[in-house]
């Protein structure tokens, strides 16, 4: 006998573990599990009842919180009774607990055997529809020998049987029975506990038995199954199409055409639809309680790897089920989970749904297609390191050889699992927005406005865009070299326009990004900016801040090592210099100062993101004369992130504005000089215009 202290987490008994105790649970709570049986056992309660002395565990023990447990040794029920009997003060509440283990337990076998009975009739009546929906839909009709080794399920020994009425009115009773009865002596709780503890072992071996017979189902009608829902899924897709009304359509048991589809292990297929299901039974599902944080985890996880699966699946199929594009696009995985008002717009939305002329806003589905095309290259990992400089870091590590560096190098299905591990798992969490209670499926719960409302089109990212290159018109142009030797052009520098990628991942989020400025090394390509499919923030704001972003990403990466040198003039380093002098800044008053002390405070001087911030206000305030911005903070950005023609010709007649713009405005016409003299050199020689060279004088029109 001994008192043992345990720690949150801790196991007690493992299944490698020999038993020879039993534990009375002095102050905490532990949970029981094993693959048919998942129950919490809490103080007064006792360890090791469905055990068998000197064999292995069947099941595991983990304390849930810090917990203190008193041992007895175990070699049959007379230590039980002896453990009981030594405790007769505390005797009613090792009695009272072992009736709700026994019960709890009992409850859980008749949803599971009740559940079986319900696979098992539903597999039938598909048996029998079959042939007539492959006439409908003109598939051939086949035979599934692997359904005759689905042998008749058991009947149950303790589902509706006197045991199982006796040990439910104990636990309804229980106070009474507490008072009236176990308070006789403790002999009654010891001979309760036995009686209970008998009963607990076979709800154990029946749930057993039940999980194995599920496994051989599971296994026996997959291929059946399957083809099965193909089928029906073609079938309803034909009445959907003969619907006028979207209103009408109806999405069933989407869960399992989706699962199906993925034509993925048992074992997976059986762990996600239960902790689906396990989720959407719970009264709140954005509890940040270890128990639910566990469950959105094991979901998340599994989540991935049925994506990943599914559109693998979709690459080598044209006609793909409504249900299984709702979950490439939206996370979409049933129809109950998102209700029957949304599932009915997320119909809608896959079945209109086109994809971007430019090619540029795309879904997360057609972004990975683009990474597996090998049309572009894998994003950075949360390191910065793309796709290259992660195989070499490994080569350096000498976790892979040359050979393998060479072979992994060009291996599409390594970048797709790059791709999926880095920039989906991570951008898939971030966007969403609320970490802690982050779950990659679509719930009705994290709906926060009208979907309509907050559905990212293509329309939708090109008209916000569209609008911050109408204020800040060079934002996306990058400088690149023309030359064109035949024609007398040695080194010309040309702004050409590069839009980045914007990327819409499926989930309901308030979140957006920009990953990444450019792709590996190579400057004229384009970024990679993230937002949700259904983004609930302000969308001009959150376009504007990662706009701001890109244009401070943008100039490190061509400035380099020079990004905070003042010597090498340039948006960062202008501006790293202004903040980190601005106490010596006799530009600014005193009141600007404290104001700015303020703000470097609030961004935790972080220069970048105060730069956002200025450039946001720059954006949203200054552009229409309502000046919030001190002088040095408005000459930088009128220098580096100038307004379009237009706005600047309104903001000339304000005084703070004069100076500065006279100034960009003797840049841009030297420039215009230069380009014209080209062009004038060239029409003299009779030469074509190269497209480059018209393109820089459109540029500095604008």
């Amino acid at each position: 006998m001994s008192l043992i202290e345990i720690k949150k987490g801790q196991i007690i008994h493992g299944l490698e573990d020999e038993v020879n105790t039993i534990d009375i649970v002095l102050k905490g709570t532990i949970k029981m599990f094993s693959d048919c049986i998942d129950v919490n056992i809490s103080t007064g309660g006792i360890l090791g009842l469905g055990e068998t002395p000197n064999e292995k565990y069947l099941n595991t023990y983990q304390a849930m919180t810090d917990a203190t447990v008193y041992s007895y040794k175990y070699e049959s029920d007379n230590d039980i009774e002896k453990a009981i009997l030594s405790n007769p003060k505390i005797a009613n509440v090792l009695a009272s607990q072992t009736v709700q283990l026994s019960c709890n337990a009992y409850v859980n076998l008749k949803k599971k055997y009740e559940k079986m009975l319900s696979n098992i009739e539903e597999l039938r009546k598909n048996e029998k529809e079959y042939p007539t929906l492959c006439a409908l839909v003109g598939e051939p009709c086949r035979t599934f020998f692997e359904l005759y080794n689905i042998e008749d399920l058991k009947q149950s020994e303790i589902i509706n049987s006197w045991r199982a009425n006796f040990v439910t009115e104990l636990y309804k009773n229980d106070a009474k029975i507490r008072e009236n009865f176990y308070g006789i002596n403790a002999s009654m709780c010891s001979g309760t506990v036995l009686v209970n503890a008998t009963l607990f072992r076979k709800i154990l071996a029946e749930s057993k038995y039940i999980y194995e017979y599920n496994l051989n189902f599971m296994k026996s009608s997959a291929n059946f199954k399957s083809i099965f829902l193909k089928v029906k899924a073609k079938s309803e897709q034909l009445k959907r199409d003969s619907f006028e009304d979207d209103e009408n359509v109806v999405i069933d048991n989407a869960i399992d055409v989706i699962l199906e589809y993925a034509n993925i292990d048992v074992d997976l297929k059986i762990r996600f639809k239960e902790n689906v299901e396990k989720y959407s039974a719970s009264s709140n599902r954005t509890d940040t309680s270890d128990e639910m944080r566990i469950l959105r985890r094991d979901i998340a996880k599994d989540f991935y790897s049925i994506y990943v699966n599914i559109f693998k699946k979709t690459l080598e199929e044209e006609m793909v089920p409504i249900e299984v594009t709702m979950f490439l696009m939206f996370g979409f995985i049933d129809e109950k989970l998102a209700g029957e008002e949304y599932t009915k717009e997320l119909y809608k939305l896959a079945k209109n749904y086109e994809s971007d002329e430019d090619g540029k806003v795309v879904t997360l589905v057609e972004w990975l297609r683009m990474v597996y095309d090998e049309k572009v290259e894998p994003s950075r990992n949360e390191f910065d390191a793309d796709y290259p400089t992660f195989l070499r870091e490994q080569k350096a590590h000498g976790e892979i050889s040359d050979a393998e560096y060479n072979e992994l190098l060009e291996d599409k299905e390594k970048k797709l699992e790059f791709e999926v591990k880095n920039f989906f798992t991570l951008g898939n969490r971030m966007s969403f927005g609320r970490i802690s209670v982050f779950i990659p499926i679509f719930d009705k719960e994290n709906v926060q406005k009208p979907l309509d409302v907050s559905y990212m089109s293509k329309e939708v990212i090109n008209d916000i865009l569209n609008k911050i290159k109408s204020i800040d018109y060079s934002l996306f142009y990058r400088e690149t070299v023309f030359s064109d030797v035949s024609k007398g052009i040695n080194q010309l520098y040309v702004k050409k326009e590069i839009m980045p990628y914007v990327i819409l991942f499926p989930n309901l989020g308030t979140r957006s990004s920009m990953w990444q400025e450019i792709e590996g090394r190579r400057r004229a390509t384009p970024a990679r900016m993230l937002i949700s499919i259904f983004h609930f923030e302000d969308v001009e704001m959150s376009f504007l801040r990662i706009c701001g972003e890109y244009r401070w990403e943008m100039c490190k990466t061509v400035q380099g090592a020079y990004w905070n040198n003042i010597k090498d003039p340039s948006l960062t380093s202008e501006y790293c210099d202004y903040l980190q002098f601005y106490k010596k800044n006799s530009q600014l008053s005193t009141d600007q100062k404290e104001k700015l002390k303020l703000q470097l405070k609030k961004y935790s001087n972080n220069f970048r993101n105060v730069f956002i911030a200025d450039y946001m206000t720059y954006m949203k305030f200054e552009v229409a004369g309502s000046l919030r911005l001190n002088k040095v903070t408005r000459g930088i950005l009128s220098t580096y992130c100038a307004f379009s023609k237009p706005f600047r010709e309104k903001l000339k007649e304000n005084p703070q504005y004069k100076e500065v713009l006279a100034k960009y405005d003797n840049t841009i016409n030297s420039q215009q000089v230069l380009i014209s003299n080209v062009i004038k050199k060239l029409e003299s020689q009779g030469a074509e215009i190269p497209e480059d060279v018209i393109m820089q004088e459109k540029f500095l029109k604008l």
